[in-house]
């Protein structure tokens, strides 16, 4: 069983000055309101980066924060800096509310937008710009441990330099376990052409985190057939409420049991990135609820009886699996 929260990113919060952004208090109140009790910090700049007034507006509806992510360019020299300072940022927030997770990132770059999942066409990084994306990540996660106490783990992302079964396999090779953990998001793996339970089997032992999402296999279908971008994926509804696409949920359950895992999971579910602002308070109650019906997450409490069972599942699933317990 999970402990699950929730993410900005389900509201459309992809960025955190974006003006199509809807108010961080309307967020969390619905982020409340869905049943969590925990939730994800989203792109700095969205909820307030002030740790004491943050920690009053989580407390006063019964939230914390469990994680947090640092999503830049980090191949890229030009980006240092930024890296650097946006981390740092980060870190401040999480280890002043006692969250246990930094998140780490490669930021989207448009000529592998265009390729997303898709190996055979994705150009992948030469040797010089593939060491500095290993060096930025492994500095990023010894600030994460050294300064802020928090422990680091790699997210592959579509899009990105490492979204691939052979990118990953070269990230975490290059990575100690001792350096960082591993985050799978079940809807990226899948998009990348993995399923969840075989790449926590791979690496069950650096597997700690998850972001939960869930794929349309029409819109994947179309994602393919038709060469779209990530973003235009996203626009034909790739993303689903959790349970209403291809991803093995509860094949993943039995894994988790299996190896014994304890941990948290947030669910993240990506909107039309162009659309205008909708709220996610639907699609993240159908998810826990989801979540709860089939053991991943904690059943009922007697104050969520008003959560409502999830809607009938829209496609079939295929293989899932299992992760591993924190060290």
């Amino acid at each position: 069983m999970l402990t699950v929260g929730a993410a900005p990113l389900s509201w459309g919060v992809f960025e955190g000055d974006a003006r199509a952004n809807p108010a961080w208090a309307v967020v969390l109140d619905e982020i409340a309101e869905a049943g969590y009790e925990q939730l994800e910090l989203g792109p700095i700049g969205f909820l307030p980066e002030d740790p004491q007034r943050l920690k009053v507006e989580l407390d006063t509806r019964g939230l914390s924060l469990t994680a947090g992510f640092v999503y830049e360019h980090m191949h890229d020299p030009d980006h240092y800096d930024t890296v650097l300072r946006n981390t740092r940022r980060v870190g401040e927030v999480l280890a002043a509310l006692d969250a246990d997770y930094l998140v780490i990132i490669d930021r989207m770059v448009p000529e592998r937008q265009r390729t997303a999942g898709r190996s055979e066409d994705a150009i992948r990084l030469g040797s010089g710009a593939w060491d500095r994306l290993v060096t930025t990540i492994a500095t990023v996660a010894e600030i994460a441990v050294e300064e802020f106490g928090l422990r680091p783990v790699l997210h592959p992302h579509c899009g990105t330099h490492i979204e691939f079964s052979d990118e990953i396999e070269k990230a975490l090779t290059a990575l100690a376990a001792s350096q960082i953990g591993l985050c799978i998001d079940t809807g990226h793996t899948i998009v990348a052409g993995m399923q969840s339970a075989e790449l926590a089997s791979q690496y069950a032992e650096r597997l700690e985190y998850f972001h939960l999402k869930d794929v349309h296999a029409d819109a994947l279908r179309r994602m393919r057939d038709e060469h779209l971008e990530f973003d235009d994926a996203l626009a034909t509804g790739l993303f689903c409420p959790l349970g209403q696409g291809i991803v093995d949920f509860k094949a993943l359950r039995e894994r988790i049991s299996t190896h014994g895992f304890v941990g948290s999971a947030t669910v993240e579910q990506d909107p039309d990135p162009q659309a205008a602002f909708a709220s996610g308070l639907t699609a993240a109650r159908e998810s826990l609820a989801f979540l709860r019906e089939i053991g991943l997450a904690a059943a009922l409490d007697a104050h969520d009886d008003e959560i409502p069972t999830r809607q009938p599942k829209a496609s079939g699933n295929t293989e899932s699996a299992p992760p591993r317990k924190r060290p």
